[in-house]
């Protein structure tokens, strides 16, 4: 339930915010080779890409194309720790203790290799942890809470 309220809200912002415009043939045409079984699509133009929300897999997917028609990225979102790897959730789970994961996503690109962001919330701080394919952590930042 909760997943379906979150693709919702998405949406719902999607929408207020996108542009009324046709998604050139072409750039379906790559969406559809990539994601062939992607359902519940919202298109809108952002900072020079096509972007598009979607269901895949049953996991929310938001992907980046050019206007080349290119594939540029997708991030997608997680909702349960039991979808990540076990190589990422162990990296993570021996940094930070007694913590809650607040969001978990995985961006895949077309000029970098894979990798997880992982954002976790304890008492006292926030820790967001880029995670490769392979449980390594890349790189931990802490974020100013206000």
């Amino acid at each position: 339930m909760k997943k379906i309220l979150s693709f919702v809200l998405v949406l719902f912002s999607f929408n207020l915010y996108s542009q009324s415009f046709s998604v050139p043939v072409n750039v379906l045409k790559s969406f559809g080779e990539k994601y062939p079984t992607a359902t519940d699509t919202v298109w809108k133009v952002e900072n020079n890409f096509y972007v598009v929300v979607f269901l895949h897999d049953n996991l929310i997917k938001n992907s980046k194309f050019d206007f080349t028609n290119n594939w540029v990225e997708t991030i997608i979102n997680y909702d349960k720790e039991l979808q990540l790897p076990k190589l990422v959730v162990s990296a993570y789970k021996s940094k930070v203790k007694g913590s809650t994961v607040s969001m978990m996503t995985k961006t895949e690109s077309s000029t970098k290799s894979p990798f997880y962001e992982i954002t976790i919330e304890t008492d006292d701080k926030t820790m967001v942890y880029k995670i490769s394919d392979v449980g390594k952590i890349m790189e931990e930042t802490q974020i100013k809470d206000e």
